[in-house]
């Protein structure tokens, strides 16, 4: 038998490894669509070794080599890989993924950080963290979002805002609002709008209001300082396609 023969046969046998996901998704990016189907397939130590190890190790080393980059195909299919198969890990696989985060924060430097974070990780995740490992996390992802400003860390928050604290979610929202107001390019503040739009459609009751209060400050800021009408214009779209809410400007009342 071939070397291929024989690993068909083990596929049959086994079930796909972790490698040959990874293999496949390298060397056949048509695939992704039918990555849920391949990756049911794997066994739960596969599933684990995927997740856990040979994603990550292989995007750093594709990163890292000569030909690897930001802009490299693959690159960007393996993070999606990665997010397929946490989704359809069980709960327990889900929950070591997510700790390997916090060990990841913990534990490696800067950069291996900051792009383990923005790939492999998003707030919705922090349900299969312990209170401890949610609160690490939370503080590095707030502080990385006002300070970034990057359409990735706005996409790794996506579902943080329903872990947050009173207060934090005030400064979550507002870090989200500098980015609408300021126009920020390549996309940034078309992307807070949409996690604005998700998060609000996620929370209720009190936490509705903390949103509400904190666009309606935005308003009173840029009706203040006026001169940036291009901010405010900005400000109050929000309220009126996320809030629901029409804004009326006190000038424009004929009495």
């Amino acid at each position: 038998m071939t070397v291929s023969e024989v690993e068909e046969q083990k596929r049959k046998d086994y079930g796909y490894t972790a490698a040959q996901i990874v293999r496949k998704v390298e060397g056949d990016p048509t695939s992704l669509p039918i990555l849920p189907h391949l990756i049911r397939e794997l066994k739960p130590v596969e599933l684990n070794n995927l997740l856990l190890t040979v994603i990550p190790d292989r995007y750093f080393a594709v990163m890292q080599s000569p030909e690897g980059g930001a802009e490299f195909p693959t690159l960007g299919n393996l993070g999606r890989c990665f997010r397929i198969a946490f989704d359809t890990a069980p709960i327990e696989i889900r929950k070591a993924a997510s700790e390997k985060f916090v060990a990841v924060v913990k534990e490696r430097d800067v950069v291996y950080v900051l792009t383990y974070e923005t790939i492999f990780f998003r707030g919705s995740d922090l349900q299969y963290l312990d209170k401890g490992g949610q609160e690490l996390i939370k503080a590095h992802l707030l502080a990385q979002l006002k300070s970034r400003e990057s359409s990735e860390i706005v996409l790794a928050c996506s579902g943080l805002s329903r872990f947050l604290s009173t207060a934090e979610l005030g400064g979550f929202v507002d870090a989200l609002m500098m980015m609408i107001s300021h126009n920020k390019p390549k996309g940034i503040a078309d992307d807070a709008v949409s996690q604005i739009r998700r998060d609000f459609a996620e929370l209720n009751g009190d936490a509705r209001e903390i949103v509400r209060k904190r666009v309606d400050a935005w308003i009173a800021r840029w009706r203040s300082i006026g001169g940036n009408d291009a901010a405010l214009n900005r400000c109050t779209d929000i309220c009126v396609e996320i809030l629901g809410e029409q804004i009326i400007n006190p000038d424009d009342v004929p009495f």
